[in-house]
């Protein structure tokens, strides 16, 4: 009795049939805005001042320190309390106002101009356009559940572009030609075929480093840190309480020297009992290029200090997962890389579907293998 052996690869063809068949239009939605937010930093900044330019008098007029900032945001609503200050935005190259999300707010965000503290209405991500982008390829604008989903289908997709490789992969290097060349003469569907198969080999490396980053950012967000965690994080440096404090001012003045190469963009003011204040560093060139700064906030003390290839693993490879997943390092080149690996699964699931269809109608006349 002759021995069953295994067809592997009509096995990964089928598999890669019905996965995109069930994921082809997620992942041709979900590229489309990942190619809208490869050039986030600079349609954010776009939308933000279009809404809201700059009130300055002179081209030169420096920023107000932070302390004025906090100052006039109470001033504008006297119900918010310093307590109620969890982070505050400092204009960078993504963001050009002051930003500043409460705690008790849940998701509302003040914004207020850098240089003469004018505190606009306040905001939710999702009424900008660009925010808007940004939460559906987050969640499908469907929460928690939205999230989880998301993370399932990445993972979906990476077998999906896995058994598109293995499907395709010639036995010759002749054959290999073949397959990508689209050559006049012979029928549509195979010159289809051809086009199917160079766009998914030319947007594999771009699909297939969002799709498995995808899938450790769901992860991580899920399981709060615990992968960064686990590979190594340093132990939480928790200043002594019921200390008197230092001024807003003189605690970014002490980050500052501490990162004096580093635009600084973000800091945690430590309002709380026991919160250290905790300012972030980082240049648009990517994740070699940032810092953090933890301070003890009633005598600016510096308690901890990460940095590019000095910060721990776990902190190198939470900053990783994001540039890497939006294409945020290496400049143009790697945003115009992105933008186009975006946009390849859109024409993939087109040519797909369009090569599957007569194949369903007249299963007799399949297309001839280019093995």
């Amino acid at each position: 009795m002759r021995r069953r052996t295994v067809d592997w690869r009509r096995l990964w063809r089928q598999v890669h049939l019905w996965l995109g068949l069930l994921l082809g239009g997620w992942l041709a939605l979900i590229g489309a805005t990942g190619s809208v937010l490869a050039w986030g930093p600079e349609l954010i900044r776009s939308e933000l001042l279009w809404r809201h330019p700059y009130r300055r008098q002179a081209l030169d007029q420096p920023r107000l320190p932070l302390s004025q900032v906090v100052a006039a945001l109470q001033q504008a609503d006297p119900t918010i309390q310093l307590t109620d200050l969890r982070l505050i935005v400092i204009p960078n190259f993504r963001y050009p106002h002051f930003l500043v999300p409460l705690r008790r707010s849940g998701g509302i965000v003040y914004k207020i101009d850098p240089f003469d503290g004018t505190v606009y209405q306040p905001y939710r991500k999702t009424d900008l356009w660009i925010g808007l982008v940004s939460a559906f390829h987050e969640n499908l604008l469907l929460g928690p559940r939205g999230l989880l989903l998301n993370g399932w289908c990445s993972a979906l997709a990476v077998v999906l572009l896995g058994s598109g490789l293995w499907t395709w992969w010639p036995r010759s290097r002749s054959a290999c030609w073949r397959s990508l060349r689209p050559r006049r003469g012979t029928p549509p569907r195979r010159q289809l075929l051809a086009w199917h198969n160079l766009g998914g080999l030319t947007g594999l490396p771009v699909l297939l480093l969002t799709t498995t980053t995808a899938v450790l950012l769901v992860s991580e967000t899920i399981t709060a840190g615990r992968l960064a965690h686990w590979l190594g994080e340093p132990a939480p440096v928790v200043p002594k309480p019921g200390r008197p404090r230092l001024g807003l001012d003189q605690l970014v003045a002490t980050a500052r020297a501490a990162v004096p190469d580093l635009p600084l963009v973000l800091v945690e003011p430590g309002f709380g009992s026991g919160e250290p204040f905790v300012a972030a560093f980082r240049s648009p060139r990517g994740w070699a290029q940032a810092a953090e700064v933890w301070l003890d906030p009633a005598d600016a003390r510096v308690l901890l200090v990460q940095r590019g290839d000095t910060a721990s693993r776990g902190k190198r490879f939470e900053v990783a997962l994001d540039d890497l997943h939006f294409g945020l390092t290496g400049g143009w080149v790697t945003k115009l890389l992105y933008t186009v690996g975006g946009l390849t699964p859109a024409g993939l699931f087109g040519s797909g579907l369009y090569l599957w269809w007569p194949w369903r109608r007249r299963p007799t006349a399949p297309s001839p293998s280019l093995g």
